[in-house]
């Protein structure tokens, strides 16, 4: 598993032997590529929520792997999932 503040299309680490990665936020859409530092790439897939109970899948996938890398990014599962919403201190309440 890999901590990140946020997701990039540059990943300072390899994707092998990874199996979630766990980040704050997103700041790629559907279908960006992600490249590691092996220069493998991925392409991410996004998945909305199904139902109430659900929540926003991120998906790593690759053609050639065997395995996909799931992300949760927590902002938007902690909106989903407990109704929690974060803003910055600097905003007005």
């Amino acid at each position: 598993m890999e901590f990140k503040y946020v997701l990039a299309p540059e990943f300072s680490h390899s994707f092998d032997h990874l199996s979630a990665i766990v980040c704050w936020d997103c700041a790629l859409g559907e279908e960006s590529e992600v490249t590691d530092i092996k220069n493998s790439r991925r392409r991410l897939r996004i998945t909305p929520p199904e139902n109430p109970t659900d929540y926003t899948k991120y998906m790593l996938v690759s053609p050639r792997e065997r395995h996909n890398i799931e992300v949760y990014v927590l902002k938007d599962y902690l909106r989903e999932r407990l109704g929690l919403e974060f803003r910055s201190r600097a905003s007005p309440p």
